[in-house]
């Protein structure tokens, strides 16, 4: 019979780490009996009360499981202090737990004589940003020493996404126990299948362009540091046969004016229309599910992955293209850097901004007919990496 396994995490919503989670379960359904328990998001925004209530009822339900694997990012458990007390209270009650962070916060640089110097400077705009990040960034920090503390008393594995994160935890915050591995969410036998099941008629506005064409793809919520403007720009310098695709929508969470366009959507329009009007070459293809977002890509000839640089230290979409085995091209930020320290060759990097490097990597990508090697991370060693910390010194199936 196999171990049980509770996943607590944001699911069937439109959210990154839900969408990670549903790959998750798939991946680890041979060695566990996987339970997913789902946050409500409009129970733990609504107030402190509400979201403490919440999760002394998942704490209820975790307890019935062998194992249980923590998804945490704090804004899904609650606001400042809420979501430290509420990451507390299910490490101190679950016998078995686990924990994966999907941001890392980097120690503070902030000081109230940096803060007093922009001000006295006339410097507002920096002097507030840092001190807002910083604000914000506290809360990872009394989660890592909320979870250095919980160590003491328990083996607790920690799962992270680069080995700079897992090194930053062990020496600034004590951590123990703390293992890397990229974002993976395919294995071998479901990227065969999602390619097996993607063709160009489920978009009917690319399969009206014919077999002539090559189709360019952009994928994510529409947001200025994704860099889509940029990707509109470079589909300029190149013949007209290449198409951009963007799938994508409004983050659901992003604050829309009662009237007018929200300011980023305006500047893609502009992007695209501004002198020479290039409409019939960039097609927005909407917010697609995560399985229509597989299916989206496994279509396109070619990934192209222009971020600016946030700090974030991984990308779900990336490393799905990636798991597909497409053409990726990439800005080189620090996440798409880290990635590629696990899989390095399957990915051409440009510099951020630098859209004529964009235009030209696009077409040589194109062009190039070498077969793409097979990544060394995928998600079956994702699956094996979870197996193994999670159980610890016991044993699980398939291990």
């Amino acid at each position: 019979m196999k171990p049980t396994l509770a996943i607590i995490s944001s699911y069937n919503v439109t959210c990154g780490i839900a969408g990670y989670t549903a790959h998750l379960v798939k991946l680890l359904e041979n060695d566990f009996e996987v339970t997913v328990l789902p946050i409500d998001l409009a129970v733990v925004t609504r107030s402190a009360k509400s979201a403490n209530r919440h999760f002394a009822e998942i704490i209820v339900q975790a307890k019935q499981f062998d194992y249980v694997n923590i998804q945490f990012e704090p804004g899904l458990y609650g606001g400042a202090e809420t979501s430290v007390k509420n990451l507390n209270m299910l490490l101190q009650h679950i016998k078995h737990p686990s924990v994966t962070l999907h941001t890392i916060a980097a120690q503070s640089y902030f000081t109230i004589v940096y803060f007093l110097k922009q001000l006295l400077s006339l410097r507002l705009k920096p002097a507030i940003s840092q001190m807002l990040s910083d604000i914000i960034q506290q809360r990872y920090r009394k989660a890592y020493k909320i979870l250095s503390l919980r160590q003491q008393e328990k083996y607790i594995p920690v799962f992270v996404h680069l080995k700079e994160n897992a090194d930053f935890l062990s020496s600034d915050y004590g951590l123990t126990d703390v293992y890397h591995h990229p974002l993976c969410y395919l294995n071998s036998d479901q990227q065969i299948e999602v390619i097996e099941q993607s063709t160009i008629e489920e978009f009917p506005r690319l399969h009206a362009l014919g077999e002539d064409v090559t189709i360019v793809g952009v994928f994510g919520f529409l947001s200025e540091y994704k860099g889509f403007n940029l990707a509109i720009e470079a589909i300029r310098f190149l013949p007209e046969h290449y198409h951009l695709a963007i799938f994508g929508g409004l983050h659901p969470y992003q604050h829309v004016p009662m009237n007018g366009v929200p300011a980023y959507i305006k500047a893609l329009q502009d992007s695209i229309t501004d002198g020479v009007d290039i409409s019939e070459r960039v097609h927005f293809m909407g917010q697609p599910d995560d399985d229509t977002f597989l299916r989206a890509m496994s279509i396109c000839d070619v990934l192209v992955f222009p971020y600016q640089e946030t700090g974030q230290m991984s990308s779900g979409p990336l490393s799905m293209a990636v798991d597909l085995g497409k053409k990726v091209i990439a800005s080189r930020t620090k996440a798409f850097r880290g990635y590629a320290e696990y899989n390095s060759r399957q990915i051409r990097f440009f510099d951020i901004g630098n859209v004529i490097e964009l235009a030209q990597c696009i077409e040589d990508v194109d062009n190039n007919v070498e077969e793409i090697p097979p990544p060394n991370f995928t998600g079956e060693t994702n699956r094996k990496h979870y197996v193994k910390h999670i159980v610890g010194n016991k044993t699980a199936t398939g291990i």
